[in-house]
């Protein structure tokens, strides 16, 4: 049985890819207006420090300037498109019925991180939150994930898991030494080499299949 769940949160639980891509295209047509990328392409910067793709995109923009539009132009995108994935709340109601420790370790900034709990509803099931300016050395740094151990005084890595959508996730975790699931709906798949322990495709089938098969 885990002692600790720690949870991703933009791809994990949840459902921000479209906010990315509708505010991503804006910014495109303010500083790159010749440029016109998929919507696969935009999805990959869903995992990274958003400062981090804004300088790769707008080199020639004062990163500042870019992740202030960023954050301007997002909010109408939040408010339309950003929405908890299918059975969180159940899964997350589950684990604090049987005392199962949850924390949230993500790169996105607090600001926006806790922007997005309390738009969602899921603030409160989340006593825990390691955001990316939390942090010294954001994903796939296992700073995050460490932290999360300490905070809880959990030392045994065998009871600790990460679930998480990205590259970056799986490599903190791997780093971190500690199991790996990834969500089956994830639209930035793995490398064939990596191997996570699980792949969750629904959270109450993985908590039935899992969870109450480890406890028995």
């Amino acid at each position: 049985m885990f002692e600790l769940i720690l949870f991703d949160l933009d791809g994990t639980i949840l459902d921000s890819d479209q906010m990315l891509v509708e505010t991503f295209y804006e910014l495109y047509e303010m500083y790159r207006p010749d440029f016109k990328p998929s919507r696969q392409y935009v999805l990959q910067f869903s995992g990274p420090p958003i400062k981090e793709s804004l300088k790769k995109e707008f080199p020639h923009v004062d990163v500042n300037l870019s992740e202030q539009q960023f954050r301007e132009r997002s909010i109408t995108h939040y408010h339309k498109h950003v929405k908890a994935f299918p059975e969180v709340i159940e899964f997350l109601e589950f684990l604090k019925k049987t005392n199962i420790k949850i924390g949230l370790i993500t790169s996105k900034l607090r600001q926006s991180t806790l922007f997005s709990l309390e738009l969602t509803k899921l603030k409160p099931y989340f006593e825990l939150v390691i955001a990316g300016d939390d942090v010294k050395r954001s994903k796939p740094n296992p700073e995050g994930i460490l932290t999360a151990m300490k905070y809880y005084n959990i030392k045994n890595k065998e009871k600790v898991l990460y679930i998480g959508d990205t590259i970056f996730d799986y490599l903190a975790a791997t780093n971190a030494k500690i199991k790996f699931a990834i969500v089956g709906w994830t639209p930035r798949p793995l490398p064939k080499k990596a191997r996570p322990h699980y792949v969750i495709n629904s959270f109450m089938k993985f908590k039935e299949e899992i969870l109450n098969a480890k406890r028995s």
